[in-house]
């Protein structure tokens, strides 16, 4: 179970372009507590091995000029592990 009490890290789990839509549109101290709450650095089991059973995954990177790309990694279930 979660302990939504107990904080999961001490730095910010958004990066500054998160930070600055959360300042935009108001709600940046609120997501601040919410993120350093369930924003966690590693990966639950049962989602690991969720992941694991895909025949996909959805991967995103910037390019070289900082645009957002996505592309779809496809492959045989296991394909993929945590």
């Amino acid at each position: 179970m979660i302990d939504l009490a107990q904080p999961t890290t001490e730095e910010s789990p958004f990066h500054d372009g998160e930070q600055r839509i959360q300042q935009v549109l108001g709600v940046r101290e609120e997501m601040e507590l919410w993120g350093r709450r369930v924003v966690r650095p590693y990966m639950f089991d049962q989602h690991a091995e969720f992941y694991s059973k895909l025949p996909y995954v959805v991967a995103a990177a910037r390019d070289d000029r900082g645009r957002p790309r996505a592309t779809l990694l496809t492959g045989d279930p296991g394909f993929l592990n945590a």
